[in-house]
């Protein structure tokens, strides 16, 4: 490695797993030291075991997002165990289960958005207020599936990540003259490794039917978004601020497409990850499993 990040000291609530595990690892990779956040103990705890196992300087803590108390000791720890903050990655995210929004317990619903967006506000924030002091320091801010048109099936993961973007660009125009860099990247479907565990109203689960195709054709690996992460944080934004960078190019997916073609004519094994699926029931009035009446449809501009 060229150790890109040689000296920088990283904050990444949320990444213990996923994607930001993936960020946190390549950037400790291109020497930066790093600081992990998770509202789990044990995967705080497993996460930084990890990171050091590969020589990486780490640390952690456990961390509510959604509590901006909590994020603020977040900061505090990051500047105890090095001194300093020079980038931080809000990539603490949860979604919902498959299914309409009013066939969905409201908790589970409003439970996304404090996460997605009250969770990235609060590190934005957390962390504009340390670097804009500083006059330098990058935000990274993650979108995702769905942004910006929307999946109808997946309305509080994909509203909140809109929001998101709306909300990182008008950051980034607000503080332009501050120093810091404030960017959104937009990994796309990221597919992991393993194995991924699916909640799905019962009725909506042919709709993970198309949700294992769209990973197929469209899904990309952790490492690529990763990749494009360290882009951001590397020396080719200095300067810059706002950009919103996407990981999955139009080349990229055509050769996917192709790809995946291929496999299914050739009868080989699908790309898709597998899914595990927990089968929830919908509120009332709607506790018929047939899912939304057929009548009164009408076209969506």
């Amino acid at each position: 490695m060229s150790e890109k990040l040689a000296g920088k000291v990283v904050v990444v609530p949320g990444g213990t797993r996923g994607l930001g595990f993936a960020i946190a690892s390549l950037f400790a990779a291109e020497g930066a030291r790093i600081v992990l956040a998770s509202r789990s103990k044990s995967s705080v705890a497993q996460a930084v075991e990890a990171l050091r196992a590969e020589g990486a300087m780490a640390s952690g803590i456990v961390c509510d997002v959604t509590d901006l108390a909590k994020v603020e000791a977040l900061s505090a720890f990051a500047l105890r165990a090095f001194g300093r903050i020079d980038l931080w990655v809000n990539a603490a995210s949860i979604s919902a289960p498959l299914g309409p929004s009013a066939h969905l317990e409201s908790s589970r619903f409003t439970a996304v958005l404090q996460t997605n967006i009250l969770g990235t506000y609060n590190g934005s924030i957390v962390a504009l207020r340390h670097m804009a002091k500083e006059g330098r320091g990058k935000i990274i801010n993650l979108l995702g599936c769905g942004d910006p048109e929307g999946f109808g099936p997946h309305n509080a993961a994909t509203s909140s990540k809109a929001w998101i973007r709306k909300f990182t660009k008008s950051l980034a125009s607000e503080y332009r003259a501050s120093g810091v860099g404030i960017f959104a990247l937009d990994p796309g479907l990221v597919i992991e490794d393993r194995g991924r565990r699916i909640d799905a109203l019962e009725g909506f689960e042919p709709g993970l039917g198309q949700l294992s195709l769209v990973c197929e054709l469209w899904g990309a690996r952790p490492g690529l978004a990763a990749r494009k992460a360290l882009w951001l944080a590397g020396s080719a934004t200095d300067g810059w601020t706002g950009r919103v960078a996407r990981v999955l190019s139009p080349g990229y997916i055509l050769s996917h497409l192709w790809l995946g073609l291929v496999r299914r004519l050739a009868g080989k094994k699908t790309l898709a990850p597998e899914l595990a699926i927990e089968r929830l029931a919908p509120v009332p009035p709607f506790e018929s499993p047939q899912g939304l009446p057929a009548k009164g449809l009408v076209r969506i501009a």
